[in-house]
């Protein structure tokens, strides 16, 4: 189930990187350098932490311990270990209906294909605030496939959502109080397979709830990386951005259909279950089309890099093999950057 050969989406599983692993060393090692960080020099012990320690220290408070891939959810390399359990408060936030501040199960009066619900976060202010917030339709690893709704909880960016409350952090402020997250359930399969069940969905929450129809914003990580790269194919017109993170671009069925759409890639280098080369194969698709390059940065990076800038973006570190999301998901950069993303509307191009 969780370590069948559908999660891989392409990648190939446990092989090493040979020759593309060290093509980002070359094209990552360059004359640039931001504020004394050099490109292509290795993150050495604290940036391999989640490997290793479990644990991530960025400057913004956030330590994440627990199991050797912290924020957890892939499904690959091995067991599945024992869910994170609920807190008291976590135990009123994801019970009742759906309400600011709260992790909501909502299931479909039927499962339609191999999508039977979702569990939705509504922002803190979200009842009395008067304009409308950006969209973010997020798809979980392997763990969390099948089961009950709610098994996405515990793992990836839910669990932000189900366990964070401190809003003196910044990341915490502009997730929990900057973004409507709508956590796909899918019983099996990718989440690719029934686009038009999602956009059932999207319309449905954009009609019931203040978000924003031009900022919707599809992420997710390994499996819901594959997800991440297929629904935005398949569903032109309809995302502002995609974050695929240790997916397979071998679910983009159109390239084409990503030409207006704003593109961060989260994979590194060392990935073993899902090929570096799936990124970069994508990237070069990518920049034939648009005609802009890819921003490429090591995640530690990011606090002095000029993100904002761009709309094609790599995180990619040389060691943190198949966990490349829990660096991404808790840095405040990463939705500073998402909620800015926006469809071009009637008459606009979407400029890098």
């Amino acid at each position: 189930s969780a370590s069948g050969p559908s999660d891989f989406g392409g990648g190939r599983r446990g092989e090493g990187l040979g020759g593309s692993g060290s093509s980002l060393g070359a094209s990552a090692s360059g004359s640039s350098d931001f504020g004394g960080i050099r490109r292509g020099e290795g993150l050495g012990g604290s940036g391999s932490g989640l490997g290793g320690s479990g644990g991530v220290h960025r400057g913004n408070g956030v330590s994440l311990g627990g199991s050797a891939s912290a924020l957890g959810g892939s499904g690959m390399g091995g067991q599945q270990p024992t869910a994170p359990p609920l807190t008291p408060d976590g135990q009123l936030r994801t019970a009742g209906e759906p309400r600011p501040g709260a992790l909501a199960t909502v299931a479909l009066d039927e499962p339609r294909g191999n999508i039977d619900g979702y569990t939705l976060y509504l922002p803190l202010g979200h009842d009395t605030f008067e304009g409308r917030y950006p969209v973010l339709l997020y798809l979980q690893g392997a763990f969390g496939v099948g089961g009950e709704i709610e098994a996405v909880n515990p793992w990836g960016l839910t669990r932000l959502l189900r366990d964070e409350t401190d809003l003196t952090l910044e990341r915490n402020r502009l997730l929990l109080d900057g973004f409507i997250v709508i956590n796909l359930h899918i019983t099996g399969g990718q989440y690719d397979a029934h686009p038009e069940v999602v956009e059932t969905i999207l319309d449905d929450i954009l009609a019931r709830y203040k978000g924003d129809s031009a900022r919707v914003s599809v992420s997710g990580l390994s499996r819901g990386g594959h997800g991440s790269w297929g629904l935005a194919s398949k569903l032109p017109g309809r995302f502002a951005a995609v974050v695929p993170i240790g997916g397979s671009s071998s679910h983009v069925v159109d390239y084409a259909a990503l030409n207006e759409v704003s593109v961060w890639i989260g994979h590194n280098a060392d990935d073993g279950v899902v090929e570096f080369e799936q990124a970069e194969t994508a990237i070069a698709q990518l920049e034939a089309l648009t005609g802009v390059e890819f921003l490429r940065l090591e995640p530690r990076e990011l606090p002095i890099a000029p993100y904002m800038q761009h709309q094609h973006v790599l995180t990619s570190a040389p060691f943190g093999g198949h966990d490349a999301w829990t660096e991404l998901y808790t840095s405040p950069e990463f939705y500073r950057w998402l909620a800015e993303q926006r469809r071009p509307q009637e008459g606009e191009t979407s400029d890098s």
